[in-house]
């Protein structure tokens, strides 16, 4: 299965990326390390889709990230 890719364009206003960047809708596209660290915290509360980021402007070569979603909610009692 071909790897999807996310073109980002001026109208973004910056490259490189962060760690967490959001992404249309309710996703987050994460870096690798992000992606790594989100596993250990609660492995099941995250699923990861691999996308490559190009900047539309340039032939900059294309970075990895994870298209992130989050699928499981704990509830939290602040007393």
């Amino acid at each position: 299965m071909p790897v999807p890719e996310v073109a980002i364009g001026k109208a973004y206003g910056r490259m490189p990326l962060k760690d967490f960047e959001p992404a249309p809708g309710d996703y987050w596209l994460v870096s690798e390390p992000a992606k790594t660290l989100l596993e250990e915290l609660d492995r099941d509360a995250f699923v990861f889709l691999v996308v490559e980021i190009a900047e539309a402007t340039s032939n900059a070569s294309r970075a990895k990230r994870w298209l992130c979603d989050v699928v499981r909610f704990l509830g939290a009692i602040d007393e």
